[in-house]
């Protein structure tokens, strides 16, 4: 009836790999498996989160996490090699279980349930 906390599909370059669990937490390895980083995503109340399943995207240097949440939803980018935020952008869609995609003009385009939006 509910998702799980492997709803995503983690995310390579090669060299990294990123994987998002649940409403709980964004990891970074290496290829052997070694946690580089780990960021908290914030949801203290499983009812704001409802299994998202979004997936993280590579663009460049950087990871996308999209983070659609009932409330304090968010988008945010964090560095591959340290998991320093890069960027975050506050959200107030709702709930959503998509992927954002990046343009080969490298915008990246997220949907939800109201919008579909491109960020610069």
């Amino acid at each position: 009836a509910k998702g799980s906390y492997a709803n995503a599909t983690p995310a390579t370059n090669g060299k990294y790999i990123v994987a998002a669990l649940g409403s709980e937490v964004v990891v970074g390895l290496d290829r052997d498996g070694k946690i580089l980083w780990k960021h908290d995503l914030g949801v203290t109340n499983p009812k704001d989160a409802l299994d998202p399943s979004s997936s993280p995207v590579i663009f460049e240097n950087l990871v996308v996490v999209q983070c659609d949440f009932r409330k304090d939803g968010y988008i945010a980018a964090y560095e591959l090699a340290t998991g320093k935020q890069a960027w975050r952008v506050a959200r107030t869609e709702g709930y959503s279980w998509s992927t954002p995609a990046i343009t080969p003009q490298g915008e990246l385009v997220a949907n939800s349930p109201k919008w579909i939006r491109a960020y610069d």
